[in-house]
């Protein structure tokens, strides 16, 4: 009897130890390798790192739209106030044919004048036009 509980108890021990040895996964790194820099890929390929180079606009400057909306007084005083662009942007505004560009961002500072959505529908552009209602609808709740 004492046998055959020992071995019992024995093939208990060694069943269980797989199922032990499951909970023991490797040991995880904690710190994960950081991502190569795009100098770093560009030497690793013997490429020029400038091919890796952010392509994007840098962010526009802030603004204080507050005090951009108190000072509105008419589109046209809006338009006129802002008509002299650098020549390259105006250039390029022209180049790409939307020649009402700054009336229409204008009609943002207008739309939150008023407080009015009404006034975002003439903006040409689909995109400025999202954006005159959602600024209107984070300034008026």
């Amino acid at each position: 009897m004492r046998v055959r509980f020992a071995l019992t108890a024995a093939a208990g021990v060694f069943t269980a130890l797989p199922c032990v040895a499951c909970r023991d996964e490797a040991p995880r790194d904690p710190d994960p390798p950081a991502p190569m820099s795009a100098a770093s890929i560009a030497n690793v390929i013997g490429a020029d790192a400038a091919v890796f180079a952010e392509s994007t606009d840098p962010p526009a400057p802030a603004g204080d739209l507050k005090a951009e909306v108190d000072k509105f007084t008419s589109l046209e005083a809006c338009v006129a106030e802002r008509a002299q662009t650098d020549p390259l942007v105006g250039d390029a505004l022209e180049a790409i044919g939307y020649d009402t560009f700054l009336r229409d961002a204008c009609r943002i500072l207008e739309s939150l004048k008023a407080k009015d959505v009404r006034r975002c529908a003439p903006i040409e552009s689909s995109s400025l036009r999202a954006r005159c209602e959602a600024s209107l609808a984070m300034a008026t709740g």
